[in-house]
């Protein structure tokens, strides 16, 4: 039902909501509208502006007009996009991601993961927008800030703000109605439209860097050719900041330079001096949260993964994380509630990492487009082009195929790769074991020690020894969620930790496993048998299987192993 109220002094809505354009008369009206995804409370008041008082530039929009875009979402549904994010859209920048599938080598053995980098983009800055509206929405500091009260708020005006946060009327005041505190007004509401600007181009932009097959590109290939991890360019998150500047440097962009670092900084999830001047350090958290891991980034590929490869293995709800959420200090924090939930998405992504991502025809896959990639990289210059941006924004998926019909005679020892990998003749799968974190050292050299005499004598180069560490998203196995804080009562400020066993005995006491997967490059019969043998010897009789401290006693039990006699197919 909608009601209309009058008042001398214009509050706008929350930044980032959808509002009609501006009205001539000097009325505020407020429309009751029932909740969706991403706004912030069941019958909050939207409201329109006025000729006098129009609303900030982003919000002054309406759904569906010529300044923006409207994308229909196979995850999100009928999405809006802000002219600002349409025009960094509209780059070529932006537009390779069309050419790089989301999940890489896994579409050679999940034909439904077609899905790309540019559809997830736009969801991620989706869904950035969203959280960020929600958490000012909440913020007691934000509502009180655009009342441009001096003083500490009273404990009337905390309980009217944390009610209805940006409620108007409750912002209404008679210390907020001359002309000083509209001006200030207006200078805040200019200040969250920027952080909201800000955050939607970081999750937009959050993948600009990655390389031809995503991650393998960053964790197979560079390291192949001796890219040290303290090379700058050497992750994509630091290619996704070069091409930012790039783009902004080529196109008229909505950024200026200081943005441009606070993008920056967004993307890396780092604090810096020019972030540290933040009112709202939380936003940076939003994209990349170093320190948990829970992201809207994260919402969107777990969600958008699981979609297009294992339908029912979603089983968490990223929108629930949005609507009990808030921000408490500088921090982005959940409702109690939610620690479950949290579980639940992390658990997901563990399940993504051994059925799809880490799938053992995937990893065939991926190991022969990394020799491909190896043996092409020294006429295409695929690796020395991690801080050139003219030559990144060359390379995409379709780089096998460059490779597939050159004529170029040093690039036939990688174009035989690619066409057996076309016609599925892929490196056989040898075995694969659980093995404790003393074993991460072994090589394929290691393997060949432990082979038998016999017809064959298998060499380091004929096997590929790969250490796969699978876990909650935090190295060593910690539990992410002891990292969230959490909030019990929406009229406190009050956070508090939790622990695995305060939310369920069902989950698990460790947070990672070490598997170790060995592949061979021969597709004979004879060499997978005289490497599948060295593979369960070297098991058996390897002390080194158990911790360092202690030798494998009598009886007990040897790491899972996983042998497999059949070719993948």
């Amino acid at each position: 039902m909608n009601t209309a109220h009058s008042t001398q002094l214009l509050t706008p809505a929350f930044p980032g909501e959808q509002v009609p354009t501006a009205r001539a008369q000097c009325t505020v009206r407020f429309r009751r509208f029932a909740p969706g995804a991403g706004q912030a409370f069941p019958g909050k008041r939207r409201l329109r502006g006025t000729q006098d008082h129009p609303l900030p530039p982003t919000m002054n929009v309406e759904y569906g007009k010529p300044n923006g875009k409207v994308f229909n979402d196979s995850i999100h549904g009928h999405i809006y996009m802000p002219d600002y994010c349409v025009r960094v859209i509209d780059t070529p920048h932006y537009q390779r991601l069309r050419d790089l599938k989301q999940l890489g080598v896994v579409y050679w053995t999940f034909p439904g993961a077609s899905h790309n980098r540019f559809e997830h983009g736009i969801g991620t800055a989706y869904l950035a927008g969203s959280m960020v509206t929600n958490l000012l929405s909440r913020s007691d500091s934000i509502a009180l800030q655009l009342a441009t009260r001096s003083g500490p708020a009273q404990p009337s005006e905390r309980a009217a703000t944390r009610a209805h946060p940006l409620d108007p009327v409750a912002l209404t005041s008679s210390t907020a109605t001359d002309s000083g505190a509209r001006q200030g007004l207006q200078s805040n509401w200019r200040d969250l439209e920027r952080d909201l600007r800000l955050v939607r181009l970081a999750g937009l932009c959050h993948d600009l860097g990655h390389g031809p097959f995503s991650h393998v590109f960053d964790h197979q290939l560079l390291p192949r050719r001796g890219i040290q991890s303290d090379v700058y360019g050497r992750f994509h998150e630091q290619r996704s900041a070069m091409l930012l500047a790039h783009m902004c440097q080529q196109f008229e962009v909505a950024l200026d330079a200081m943005e441009e670092a606070l993008v920056t900084d967004m993307i890396l999830g780092r604090l810096s001096p020019q972030s540290a001047r933040l009112t709202n350090r939380f936003l940076l958290a939003v994209v990349n949260n170093q320190r948990s891991g829970v992201d809207v980034d994260k919402f969107d590929y777990l969600t958008r993964d699981a979609r297009y490869t294992l339908p029912r293995s979603a089983g968490f709800d990223y929108e629930r994380f949005l609507r009990f959420s808030r921000v408490i200090g500088d921090e982005i924090c959940y409702h109690i509630k939610e620690a479950n939930n949290l579980y639940d998405m992390f658990s997901t992504r563990m399940r993504m990492h051994k059925m799809v991502y880490n799938h053992r025809a995937v990893k065939a896959c991926e190991f022969m487009i990394t020799d491909a990639m190896v043996l092409a990289d020294e006429f295409l210059g695929l690796s020395r082009s991690i801080q050139d941006p003219e030559a990144f924004l060359q390379l995409s998926d379709w780089i096998l195929k460059r490779i597939e019909f050159s004529t170029e005679a040093s690039l036939g020892a990688a174009k035989s790769l690619i066409q057996q990998l076309q016609r599925r003749e892929l490196y056989r799968f040898v075995g694969a074991a659980l093995v404790p974190v003393s074993c991460a050292s072994v090589s394929a050299g290691d393997l060949t020690a432990w082979q038998s005499d016999g017809f064959v004598q298998l060499r380091p180069e004929d096997l590929i020894v790969h250490h796969q560490v699978i876990n909650y998203g935090k190295e060593g196995g910690a539990d992410p969620v002891e990292q969230v804080r959490f909030f019990v009562d929406w009229s406190t400020d009050e956070t508090v930790g939790v622990r695995r066993e305060q939310v369920s005995s069902l989950i698990p006491s460790h947070f990672e496993e070490r598997m170790l997967m060995v592949y061979s490059r021969r597709r004979d019969p004879r060499y997978v048998q005289a490497a599948r043998q060295a593979f369960e010897r070297m098991l058996q009789r390897q002390g080194g299987w158990s911790p360092p401290h202690r030798q494998v006693g009598a009886g007990e039990q040897l790491p899972q192993l996983f042998p497999d006699r059949k070719t993948i197919a």
